[in-house]
């Protein structure tokens, strides 16, 4: 499977050497941008893959190219170049979602070693988007009214508020119950409101 990595840097010499280094790696395809708004302009059409970005360039800076990638962290991990002893950008950075950072001047091993933190936040979200998608796909099966009893479900009402609300008997909010419990196949009220937060209706800490 080929891997993505976008070097972000305003040194052509830098841009080139690293593409060089990086060209060693099995299945990695690397391109190089001289600005942030050069690898922002049309990021939407881009494979995911994990971004190489030098914290310090003329123009947009690392940090405000990192700003702009946030909504889009999932598709675009990044990893920021910062200079010797830049500690407090350094911070700024991962405080602003960057997976790993490496100091100026560093080592091969320690370059493919950031990248690869990248590569594993990658896989992370693609696995959580994969939960994500199977687990709107169950909700999806449920009728309005089963919907309607799980909506409060996760509001943790209890049979009889449910009925109250939706104008139904008791009874009747237990077959529904039942029934969307075997259309999410789910054994237990946890595992409904753990599916619920996969698909992003609950909060995580309702569970």
């Amino acid at each position: 499977m080929v891997r993505f990595v976008y070097i972000v840097d305003d040194e052509e010499e830098v841009r080139n050497s690293l593409r060089a280094l990086m060209g060693t790696r099995p299945n990695w395809m690397v391109t190089g941008y001289p600005t942030g708004d050069a690898f922002l302009d049309g990021i939407d059409g881009r494979d995911d893959g994990v971004v190489l970005l030098d914290i310090r360039m003329p123009g947009m800076s690392g940090i405000d190219v990192l700003r702009q990638l946030q909504p889009m962290a999932a598709r675009f991990p990044v990893v920021m170049v910062t200079g010797s002893g830049d500690i407090r950008s350094a911070v700024e950075a991962m405080k602003l979602g960057a997976v790993e950072f490496v100091e100026k001047p560093y080592q091969p091993e320690q370059l493919f070693d950031a990248i690869e933190l990248g590569f594993a936040a990658l896989e992370e979200a693609r696995a959580r988007e994969q939960i994500r998608g199977d687990a709107r796909a169950l909700i999806g099966r449920l009728s309005p009214r089963e919907r309607a009893v799980l909506d409060l479900l996760i509001d943790g009402a209890p049979n009889k508020v449910i009925a109250d609300r939706l104008g139904l008997s008791v009874r009747t909010v237990e077959v529904h119950r039942a029934n969307l419990m075997d259309k999410l196949e789910a054994r237990s009220l946890s595992t409904v409101l753990r599916l619920a937060f996969h698909a992003g209706l609950v909060a995580d800490d309702t569970l």
